[in-house]
């Protein structure tokens, strides 16, 4: 297998927006508002005690309010729920089969 190492570093290298500056084409956020450009790079991640909330269609499956935000510059936050969050329903494939109930840790 290739050593893929230094094309990896020269990508991050060329990256130029670290959370250190804002790129000229990203707007200012407003009161009560993030921007993805003032977001760390490598990421960060925060607790977050807010209630979230995961639907399927009308089904509820999941709810938690302790979750984990993944931070990271350039990208939409990214919500991380613990097993204890999922509830224990039956889930449908696309094709329609019914999956055994998720069992929380």
């Amino acid at each position: 297998m290739p050593d893929t190492r230094s094309g990896l570093q020269a990508a991050r290298d060329a990256w130029h927006y670290r959370g250190q500056q804002r790129p000229p084409f990203a707007q200012v956020p407003g009161p009560g508002q993030e921007s993805v450009w003032n977001y760390p790079r490598p990421p960060t991640y925060r607790s977050d005690d807010r209630l979230i909330t995961i639907h399927a269609g009308e089904s509820r499956i999941a709810t938690t309010e302790s979750a984990l935000r993944a931070l990271e510059t350039g990208s939409p936050p990214i919500c991380h729920v613990g097993c204890k969050a999922i509830d224990s329903l039956p889930a449908r494939s696309r094709a329609g089969a019914i999956s055994p109930p998720l069992s929380p840790s």
